[in-house]
């Protein structure tokens, strides 16, 4: 028996359900450890790398490029600092 590659869609929708979940959860990070903002953000960041790489492998796009824009976002922010 051959298993056959699973495709998961993500509408426009979802993916502005995912990354308010994401965008939210990166915004209480900060308000609630604003001493420690520079590590908060790096971890963040790196959380985010992980989340691109699911992503990514699975050719979930319009993910990956919200994905993408956010830790340019949280970059930027860490650059300012």
């Amino acid at each position: 028996m051959k298993t056959e590659e699973i495709k998961p869609f993500l509408s426009d929708a979802v993916v502005a359900e995912v990354m308010q979940a994401i965008q939210s959860t990166s915004a209480r990070l900060v308000s609630t450890y604003p001493d420690d903002l520079h590590s908060i953000l790096e971890q963040r960041r790196c959380a985010l790398g992980g989340m691109l790489e699911l992503a990514r492998t699975l050719d979930a796009w319009r993910l990956v490029l919200a994905l993408e824009a956010h830790k340019d976002d949280l970059s930027r922010q860490i650059e300012a600092l």
